[in-house]
């Protein structure tokens, strides 16, 4: 007989393993963190002050991009009315030099004008920033006796407890290697021309099992146009010395 959770595994993981997975992840995280002794309160308060100087950094950085882009615009305008008036000031008329004399004016006016606002979204995104830096850097170190306790193993043993019938391997042995290929006739040709990231075996009501992750190489063609420059360092040694 087919045992439901290996013949139905989404349906299972729909209806009892998801919910049950969460739940037994929700009660290891309190453990660790009654284990851990953080203040758990005072972590709160910290993240919701990032999170706040996070917006107002924001906010700051918008500000800085607006008047930045102003003052851009009002020098760029100044510049190509200058430009206008030095290059065609003898076909220009009376009124066009007027009014090219006027745009120089106002685009100078609006960059000068743009500058003091953006070196004060600027300073003021700045220290946002470091405080930012500072606080997470505080966070981290409050949090510091909890992540010590996360093992790579923990999410292994969460799993395992959902489903019973799962064993995972603590890493993929050259026994179990053996056992996949004189038992079970399994060839790892599969793996020629890759590199294995990743492996995890184990069992399942008794049936060795390995998944991995790979990164797989592939050969080809590619023809090159131009030149490069390659310089490189000699070094001799004098047999007198």
């Amino acid at each position: 007989m087919i045992v439901e959770d290996v013949y139905e595994p989404l349906a299972r993981y729909r209806d009892e393993f998801r919910e049950k997975f969460a739940a037994l992840a929700r009660e290891k995280f309190s453990e660790l963190t009654r284990k851990s002794g953080i203040d758990v309160d005072a972590n709160r308060v910290l993240v919701k002050e990032i999170i706040s100087l996070q917006a107002e950094a924001a906010s700051a950085g918008s500000s800085k991009s607006c008047w930045g882009c102003l003052m851009k615009i009002g020098f760029i305008a100044a510049a190509i009315a200058l430009v206008a008036l030095v290059a065609a000031s003898d076909v220009l008329g009376p009124e066009l030099r007027d009014w090219c004399l006027l745009a120089m004016a106002i685009g100078a006016l609006l960059g000068c004008l743009m500058i003091p606002l953006y070196k004060s979204a600027s300073g003021r995104l700045a220290n946002l920033e470091s405080q930012i830096d500072a606080k997470k850097s505080t966070a981290w170190k409050q949090m510091a006796p909890l992540n010590r306790l996360y093992t790579w193993d923990v999410t292994v043993k969460l799993i395992e407890a959902t489903v019973p019938r799962l064993a995972f391997d603590p890493y993929f042995a050259a026994d179990r290697l053996a056992a996949l290929r004189g038992q079970y006739g399994w060839s790892d040709s599969f793996n020629n021309g890759k590199s294995v990231l990743f492996a995890q075996s184990g069992v399942i009501n008794g049936n060795p099992f390995v998944f991995g992750h790979c990164l797989e190489m592939e050969w080809g063609e590619k023809t090159y146009e131009g030149t490069k420059d390659i310089y490189w360092t000699e070094w001799e040694e004098d047999s007198g010395l």
